[in-house]
């Protein structure tokens, strides 16, 4: 996978707590409903941490795109397995997927390691959703060991 790919379409609205999401854009149900299984979307989790690990040379927008396209794809798995990442549930008609508790643990973490970025911070190659909080992945030196160590990378 190259950074090159266009992103996934960012972002729930999130705030603390459970609470449930009505505004989940149809560009991310369909995003969301694209996702056949857990281990589909780790395998694509691995390529984009991979990238930016392995000296590959992904920076400025490339950078900027797998950031924002790993927390995406997190959020959109969310909506798979009903919130049980975030513990915001969505109201959505999709079938559910099932997660194993450790891979549950590790997409929590990855959650947990996403930022909100201000929609006047995104590059202007980003289309803004009006009303969703945009996030990036910036975990600290010890999560991102953590993170990878779970999917399986050096």
């Amino acid at each position: 996978m190259k950074c090159s790919k266009s992103i996934l379409i960012i972002g729930l609205a999130l705030s603390t707590g459970l609470m449930f999401a009505d505004n989940i854009t149809d560009a991310q149900t369909n995003n969301a409903q694209k996702i056949k299984s857990v281990s589909e979307v780790k395998n694509d989790l691995r390529e984009y941490i991979k990238i930016s690990s392995d000296g590959t040379g992904c920076a400025g927008p490339c950078e900027v795109t797998r950031e924002l396209s790993i927390c995406s794809l997190v959020e959109d798995l969310d909506i798979r397995v009903r919130g049980k990442i975030s513990g915001i549930v969505p109201k959505s008609k999709h079938s559910l997927l099932r997660i194993s508790k450790f891979d549950l643990q590790t997409m929590r973490l990855i959650y947990k390691s996403c930022e909100p970025v201000a929609t006047e911070d995104l590059p202007p190659y980003i289309k803004i959703e009006p009303g969703y909080k945009y996030k990036r992945f910036s975990p600290n030196t010890q999560e991102l060991r953590e993170i990878k160590k779970r999917l399986g990378l050096k």
